[in-house]
């Protein structure tokens, strides 16, 4: 007899189905749930966004920088589809311009925090 392992389980519908004379199918891998931590993660960065963001994140783009920002990550885009840049320098732009629309779209800019900068109007 073959010593079971725990996590490892069966492939097959039945191990006796298939004429294995009641041994178990091991797979490669451990079932155990990692699953579980994960979306325990995600969860967690869900609720930190939710309940500290306001806190946090207060608005520092005004309009002017978030037109600026997109106008920049639009002009970035094209010379990537136009293939005026490539390589590696493709790749940073183009980083560079989903932050620039992440932080357009957010009205936050984490840099202008460290800074001290706020280009908002002054409510």
């Amino acid at each position: 007899m073959h010593p079971q392992k725990k996590g490892l389980v069966a492939q097959l519908n039945s191990a006796l189905d298939y004429g294995s004379r009641g041994y178990r199918f091991e797979s490669c891998r451990g079932h155990e749930k990692k699953a579980s931590y994960y979306s325990l993660l995600f969860l967690c960065v869900i609720l930190t966004f939710k309940y500290l963001t306001p806190f946090i994140m207060k608005k520092n783009i005004g309009a002017l920088d978030k037109s600026l920002r997109v106008l920049v990550a639009i002009v970035i885009a094209l010379l990537y589809y136009l293939n005026v840049v490539s390589g590696n320098l493709a790749y940073i732009l183009m980083a560079v311009a989903i932050i620039l629309l992440i932080t357009s779209f957010i009205n936050f800019c984490p840099l202008y925090t460290i800074f001290g900068i706020n280009t908002c109007k002054r409510k």
